[in-house]
């Protein structure tokens, strides 16, 4: 049973409200990892904004 008294490596995980990161080559911030399918939809959709903004300049631009 854990009283909170004895602190030493073996019990800090009971506690800390601690978070662990893998930090390593391909994520060299330790940021919560990502799907990579997310990532190309969250590229896509803003690509598909850019040009919908692009096409209302252009015909605000011609009238």
């Amino acid at each position: 049973m854990f009283n909170g008294l004895g602190v030493s490596l073996e019990n800090l995980s009971r506690i800390s409200d601690a978070r662990t990161r893998s930090v390593s080559p391909e994520n060299p911030t330790g940021m919560r990892s990502r799907s990579p399918e997310a990532e190309k939809l969250k590229q896509h959709l803003r690509q598909k904004e850019k040009q919908a903004k692009n096409r209302r300049n252009r015909e605000q631009n011609m009238i």
